[in-house]
């Protein structure tokens, strides 16, 4: 990696990435935000005292967020008919469908005020125009920990399929995260990234992936939809790249996904039948692919396993599956099955006896496949 890459990934990932990354292929619908006067009363008691009363709590500048809703008026041509929310996402990845948004408060506030902001949707809200908030320098404040959260633009035309994503809400999206980010750096760090990009709108860039967006579940296939007009590809996993370097893509364009979670049965059985099973090792230079072979729903492999730790990949190479054992950290046990989730991450089993081991993926029940990994033989020298 390269000086200009180093500096690149520090200085800008770690605040776009943190917020574009998290983002969701799911377009929300419309939520009644009325809330009645008692209810009103009762959250700001509760975020007052709860967030009083915690140790560096979660927060986020108003000025910092203001620039985002800034840059959604400028831009809103893009998303003519998508209404301005911000997102709050989970940063622990492990978090995102288990979090109790009842417990999550948030309130705006300053020296002189403190106003509730109360949460909709799986952590969606809105923020008001406050010039006020914005003169003294008020703060949204979480009662949750510090860098519990990634505060994130959340825009989403309403009527929109789950599964479906449209480039001029998500190119708003990205125009809404510069701007936060650049109200967060200095002048001489926005015209050091402006130069290793090689522009000042940072999401046109192609010289580097930067932005990305995923979905909440594995895609096997995508669909870009223009007008009466679509072409399908292979899809693999929750992360999308999108080309807004490209001006000749019209906004309107849908890309519409296919999750595995919602395909049939006999959509499963054909897209398994399509694929080439391998345990992959190493990267780059050292990057090793061992093929499984295949017995009906059954693929099995041996393979030689020095003593230590070995970390793998199971996926199918240049196919759209990938997994994970469902345990935390990808960690398998030996001599037993091990269940399966899909993921891009590294499996990892420790060895203590030297041999050769034979890996057993089954999908006799294709929405719960498991991994057995078994010792054969010693193997002298490994």
């Amino acid at each position: 990696m390269n000086l200009k890459t180093l500096l690149l990934t520090g200085l800008l990932f770690s605040f776009a990435s943190a917020q574009a990354q998290q983002s969701t292929t799911e377009v929300k619908k419309e939520v009644n935000t009325e809330v009645s006067t008692e209810s009103k009363a009762t959250d700001e008691q509760t975020a007052e005292v709860v967030i009083s009363s915690m140790k560096n709590p979660d927060l986020k500048p108003y000025r910092i967020m203001s620039a985002g809703m800034d840059a959604y008026d400028e831009n809103r041509h893009l998303a003519p008919k998508a209404p301005l929310l911000f997102k709050l996402i989970p940063r622990d990845k492990s978090k995102l469908q288990d979090t109790n948004w009842d417990n999550v408060k948030m309130r705006l506030a300053s020296d002189d005020a403190s106003t509730p902001i109360p949460l909709l949707k799986e952590g969606s809200f809105q923020l008001p125009r406050d010039a006020k908030a914005y003169e003294d320098n008020a703060e949204l404040l979480l009662n949750q920990k510090k860098s519990s959260f990634s505060f994130r633009p959340d825009i989403r035309t309403p009527g929109i399929a789950d599964n479906v994503l449209r480039r001029g809400d998500i190119r708003l999206e990205c125009e809404m995260t510069v701007d936060m980010a650049k109200k967060e750096m200095g002048f001489i760090l926005k015209s050091l990234i402006s130069t290793i990009l090689l522009k000042t709108d940072w999401c046109e860039t192609k010289r580097f992936v930067i932005f990305n967006y995923s979905t909440k579940e594995w895609a096997i296939s995508l669909k870009t939809i223009v007008g009466d007009q679509h072409t399908t590809s292979k899809f693999r996993g929750k992360t999308f790249y999108p080309n807004f370097w490209d001006k000749t893509i019209s906004p309107e364009t849908l890309y519409e996904f296919e999750l595995w979670s919602s395909a049939s049965s006999a959509r499963k059985q054909e897209v398994l039948d399509q694929q080439k099973f391998i345990v992959r090792t190493g990267s780059d230079k050292t990057l090793k692919k061992f093929e499984f072979i295949r017995n009906g729903n059954v693929y099995q492999l041996d393979m030689p396993l020095a003593l230590g730790a070995f970390n793998f990949q199971l996926e199918a190479d240049e196919g759209v599956l990938a997994f994970v054992s469902a345990q935390e950290n990808g960690k398998l046990a030996l001599e037993k099955p091990n269940e399966l989730k899909l993921s891009e991450s590294k499996n990892s089993i420790k060895i203590e006896q030297a041999g050769v081991y034979r890996f057993s993926l089954d999908f006799a029940q294709i929405d719960q496949p498991k991994l057995q990994i078994q010792r054969l033989e010693t193997a002298a020298n490994l």
